[in-house]
Parts: C-alpha cells; structure tokens; sequence
C-alpha cells in the first residue's frame, strides 16, 4: 500500500490547473491518470495549455514557409547575377543570348510572384505571432509564468 498511497499522492500534486496547462503547452499527451477529483482542473489546464500549443506550432508553421520564400528569392537572385555574368561574355552567340534572357524574364517574374508571396506570408506570421503571445501572456498568468 505504500506505493500505491505514494501513487495517489503523486498524482495529486501532478493533477492541478497548472500542470496540465504545462503539458499541454508543451503538446505532450494526457494518458488519463488523474483521479476524478482533479480531473476536471487538470483537463481545463491542459486544454488551454494546448491552445497556446497549437497558436505557437502555426506561427512556427507560417515562419518556416516565410524562411523558405527567403531563401528562394536568395537562389533568384544568385542566378540572375549568374545571368548577368553570362551575358556579359562577349562571345556569347545569339540563341544563347535569347536562351538565358528569356530564363531572365521568367526569374524575374518568379521573383515577383515569391516577394508577393512573402509579404503575405510575413504578415500572417506577425498575426499569428500576435496571437500566440497574447494567448500565452494571458493564460500564464492565470496558471503561472512556467
């Protein structure tokens, strides 16, 4: 009986408002533990925990398409400067020439439609970042700043 009244214990301190706002917070599983007369604390904790946990895992989401857009407009750029140092050779003859501007244009047009890209994208991800800050700052007052 001593582990099982340890058990209990246990499952008391672990059951409460704020720790299942941690957990859920952090997008770990509940495996139903909590005895009954803490479930319903818990649950209430860890449902708001997975609030925030969800707001932060799409602003993460957005922030990652916004860095890949970043990194597309670097390549573009890399390879209209590699563009513009071909056409520069003199000994360029004319297909050639016509080949690499008309892979210009199409970079170009690229470039617009992933910048547009972008800046929607960088927008969502200050909403979304909003968002999540606010639902973290309010709900961690009420279970603690953990």
């Amino acid at each position: 009986t001593t582990y099982l009244d340890a058990r209990e214990r246990g499952l008391f301190e672990y059951c409460t408002p704020p720790r299942g706002f941690r957990e859920g917070r952090t997008g770990r599983k509940y495996f139903g533990v909590c005895p009954p007369p803490t479930v319903s604390g818990f649950l209430a904790g860890y449902d708001d925990g997975l609030r925030v946990h969800a707001a932060e895992e799409h602003r993460d989401d957005i922030r990652r398409d916004v860095r890949r857009f970043e990194q597309r407009m670097d390549d573009i750029d890399d390879e209209l400067d590699d563009i513009a140092d071909r056409l520069g050779d003199p000994g360029l003859d004319k297909d050639a020439r016509d080949s690499l501007e008309d892979t210009r244009r199409h970079l170009r047009r690229e470039l617009r439609d992933v910048e547009a890209q972008h800046g929607r994208a960088w927008r969502q991800e200050q909403a979304a970042d909003d968002h999540a800050t606010r639902l973290r700052i309010d709900l961690s007052r009420y279970y603690g700043d953990r």
